[in-house]
């Protein structure tokens, strides 16, 4: 049984229903609605009713309920900051699995391909606000793409400490069933080490950041799975601080 409790008490407590004990019309004992007195058990009844008879009713709710939710999130800034919340939690939930990322990745690529305008609105202003960010990323596709195009092996050395041919010796050497050079972009060039931790030492160091041990092929949906997480290698015998 619920704690009886007036109208005029539930709104000074900012409640939604109020309880008085007694019997609706209908001979339902049942919570009531604060803002319009209604019996709950009245009101389920008649959306039960409504669902049955009328198809076009769920549709319509839904959009009064969306018209609804989206001025009172303009007008409330607490509603409006719940409601981030509570969305970023239901994300975390829904995405933080290999099969939710790759989904999210499939629905991101499309939206992509369906707002190119906004896309490249987006994209300036990430450079505009992430120029370190954006520094190390040029490096990344500017060494790949020296790797793959210049022939010789001089600049490259220079600029990576390895030539064009030790590189794709290793990554070949690393290559899974189904990866080769035809399907790039299937797989993608992954840092074992994520480059973000790099910037977060303050390493930009390129011939650390692209070097051969820390490159590896992953296939597009693992590499997006494992986003900036990073297990280190346990310590060699060699690597081990000396005993004092």
């Amino acid at each position: 049984m619920h704690e009886i409790i007036s109208r005029s008490e539930a709104k000074k407590l900012g409640l939604k229903h109020y309880f008085t004990g007694k019997e609706c019309p209908a001979g339902h004992l049942s919570k009531r609605l604060v803002s319009s007195y209604g019996c709950m058990q009245c009101g389920a009844d008649w959306v039960a009713k409504e669902r049955a008879t009328n198809p076009e009713f769920l549709d319509r709710q839904r959009t009064i309920s969306r018209e609804n939710n989206r001025r009172r999130y303009q007008e409330d800034p607490e509603f409006r900051a719940k409601s981030k919340a509570s969305s970023y939690s239901g994300w975390k939930r829904r995405f933080n699995t290999p099969e939710g990322k790759a989904q999210a990745y499939a629905w991101s690529k499309a939206w992509r391909a369906q707002n190119p305008d906004k896309v490249r609105e987006m994209g300036a202003a990430y450079r505009r606000n992430n120029p370190e960010k954006m520094a190390i990323a040029y490096a990344v596709r500017a060494s790949v793409k020296r790797l793959g195009k210049i022939k010789s092996d001089s600049y490259v050395i220079e600029a990576l400490g390895y030539s064009r041919i030790e590189f794709k010796q290793h990554m070949e050497s690393l290559f899974e069933e189904g990866m080769t050079w035809e399907n790039y972009g299937e797989w993608q060039i992954d840092h074992v080490r994520p480059v973000t931790l790099f910037i977060k030492d303050e390493n930009l160091n390129t011939l650390e950041i692209h070097a051969l041990s820390n490159l590896q092929p992953l296939w597009a949906e693992q590499n997006m799975a494992k986003g900036a997480k990073y297990s280190r290698p346990p310590l060699d015998e060699t690597d081990q601080m000396p005993s004092t």
